[in-house]
């Protein structure tokens, strides 16, 4: 059901309804504060979908943003950010829409006044236990949006192997001479010997054919 309202939020107006009448009941089928599971005990795919139909209806709309307020959604995302018992993927997608929420700069004053603090709204995945093969611990309280631009710029970066043999190479000098040598097609080797007899043909005296 949360899957087909996400696709009906992709329309501007289906979003603005979404944002008033559907809110409260998504809300609904997120855990709740001394609550283990919700109303039903929903499956990890269906909490990811219920939070990605959030996001996708709050979007742009701070109408969407302090309907969820009211319908106590800020302590049940809060609650899913940093429960350690959620998977990843939802503690990501209560990231996101908590991410949401905070960028609304006109909703801040009165989250603040809720008691809410900045941090409460940066995802909160579990810090590894052993550190990076670069002996450094992944920054696990950064906002999504910060962590995927550290992800993009990852991926941007080449491969050594991936650049070709120029960008690092086994091979000593004579064999990079014969290699290029070899390299050579036939007509580049005949201009090359053509220039190196040229000079020793160009010093002898030319013959006009019409000297006796």
């Amino acid at each position: 059901m949360s899957g087909a309202l996400r696709n009906l939020a992709i329309d501007a107006r289906n979003r603005d309804l979404l944002g008033k009448h559907a809110v409260p009941n998504l809300v609904a089928n997120l855990p709740a504060v001394g609550q283990q599971q919700p109303v039903r005990a929903l499956s990890e795919e269906t909490v990811v979908s219920v939070l990605s139909t959030l996001a996708e209806v709050l979007g742009s709309s701070v109408d969407a943003a302090k309907t969820l307020r009211a319908a106590q959604g800020i302590e049940r995302l809060v609650l899913i950010n940093k429960d350690g018992n959620r998977t990843e993927r939802e503690v990501r997608g209560a990231g996101q829409v908590l991410q949401t929420v905070w960028g609304f700069k006109e909703l801040r004053k009165t989250l603040e006044k809720d008691g809410w603090k900045k941090t409460d709204f940066m995802v909160n995945l579990n810090p590894p236990t052993a550190p990076r093969s670069n002996g450094a611990y992944e920054d696990s309280t950064l906002p999504l949006m910060d962590r995927g631009e550290k992800m993009d710029r990852e991926a941007d970066m080449i491969p050594l192997n991936d650049m070709g043999p120029d960008a690092y190479s086994t091979l000593d000098p004579r064999e990079r001479r014969n290699t290029l040598d070899n390299s050579l097609d036939m007509a580049d080797r005949d201009d090359v010997q053509g220039e190196l007899y040229g000079a020793r043909v160009g010093s002898l005296p030319l013959v006009d054919s019409y000297d006796g």
